[in-house]
């Protein structure tokens, strides 16, 4: 399972064991669920969500307090391969490249990035839910939640970040019975730790400024950092070149020269396509990319904006119906922007949960209430 520091916070978060879902959770790196999940068993009348771990994978992760990981299908992903990167995803790619003129917002080491992500989630119930978990039980059910939150990060990543994650509604039923919000609606909170950025060892899934600092922008170079970075994870080589792109994307730590970079990467990448040429994120639209690779019938999409060269978002889209979800049903998405500011909020640090962390030799992140 992944060492992501986010997923550690989490654990020693006191609001983590109600009956609710954590919408950080949208975004969270988790680089060997599939790996994990070999080991798992489905259970019956587990409350769910599918959740974007990274584009291209997709995991179902309990509701705390609720239910156990409910995996099938996973182990047995349908697969896709395109002989080679489509010569439109490739075109709009090296366009979106070149259309990056602009600098990155200009930021002192001792500013704030103030990382916005706005989106919803796909919450479900498995046949067996009981009376409690969807209002009269009995089949599956499925409503999209929301999944808002913000990051305050150093600039210069000598100092803790803070995470603050919105409140969670349900927004909409997609299919069954409708739900009880206590099982699928959270409070806001908000936690840190006093471990800095730097102090982390950086990866393409929690880049460190020193990380990111270090990728060639030369696009073969980097080309080759992706694929030894992504070797051995996934189902396929280029499938998780894609993903470890997206990881790296999804931060809004990417600066703008970077971004250039990894779009030439992309467009050299076999069975990289365009799904949608007006994908809507959010109040945004841009063009959805995907890897040729289903799983578990959902698509995983980065949206680009290919007349400025600007991440707009992602999405999960159902390619196959989905226990009553038609195909072609949004089921996630995540919009992010990054401005800078001057310092964290007063009422945020004043709020926040303090975790002690630290750094283990194999790179894993421990950590306890402070």
């Amino acid at each position: 399972m992944s060492t992501d520091l986010r997923e550690r916070l989490h654990t020693v978060d006191p609001a983590a064991s109600d009956r609710s879902l954590d919408p950080a959770a949208l975004r969270a790196m988790a680089r060997r669920v599939l790996e994990d999940a070999a080991a798992a068993a489905p259970a019956a009348g587990a409350v769910s969500r599918r959740t974007r771990g990274r584009v291209g994978r997709v995991g179902r992760w309990a509701v705390p307090a609720v239910a156990a990981l409910t995996l099938a299908a996973l182990l047995a992903p349908a697969l896709t391969r395109a002989p080679s990167a489509s010569a439109e995803a490739a075109s709009l790619l090296t366009r979106a490249a070149g259309a990056i003129h602009t600098s990155d917002p200009a930021a002192a080491p001792d500013q704030w990035w103030r990382i916005s992500r706005t989106g919803f989630a796909l919450a479900e119930t498995s046949p067996g839910a009981t009376a409690d978990a969807a209002a009269g039980g009995g089949g599956p059910s499925a409503v999209l939640v929301s999944a808002d939150s913000t990051d305050y990060l150093a600039v210069d990543g000598s100092r803790p970040g803070y995470t603050v994650t919105d409140a969670t509604r349900i927004l909409r039923t997609l299919s069954g019975l409708a739900w009880d919000p206590a099982v699928v609606t959270s409070p806001a909170r908000t936690w840190t730790s006093d471990l800095a950025p730097d102090a982390l060892p950086g990866s393409w899934q929690t880049p460190s400024p020193e990380f990111v600092a270090a990728l060639p922008l030369d696009p073969q170079a980097l080309r080759d950092a992706l694929y030894a970075a992504a070797a051995g994870h996934g189902s396929s080589a280029d499938g998780e070149a894609f993903v470890y792109a997206a990881d790296l994307l999804r931060t809004g730590l990417v600066p703008a020269d970077l971004r250039a970079a990894l779009y030439r990467v992309l467009a050299t990448v076999p069975g990289v396509e365009v799904s949608d040429r007006t994908a809507a994120v959010g109040a945004r639209s841009g063009v959805a990319l995907s890897y040729s690779e289903a799983v578990d019938g959902i698509r995983q999409e980065i949206v680009v904006d290919p007349a400025t060269g600007e991440l707009v978002g992602e999405r999960e889209v159902a390619v196959t119906a989905l226990d009553g979800i038609p195909a072609g049903t949004v089921i996630g998405e995540s919009a992010v922007s990054r401005t800078v500011v001057d310092a964290v909020p007063a009422a945020v640090v004043q709020s926040a949960v303090h975790a002690r962390c630290s750094a283990q030799p194999d790179g894993a992140v421990a950590c306890t209430a402070g």
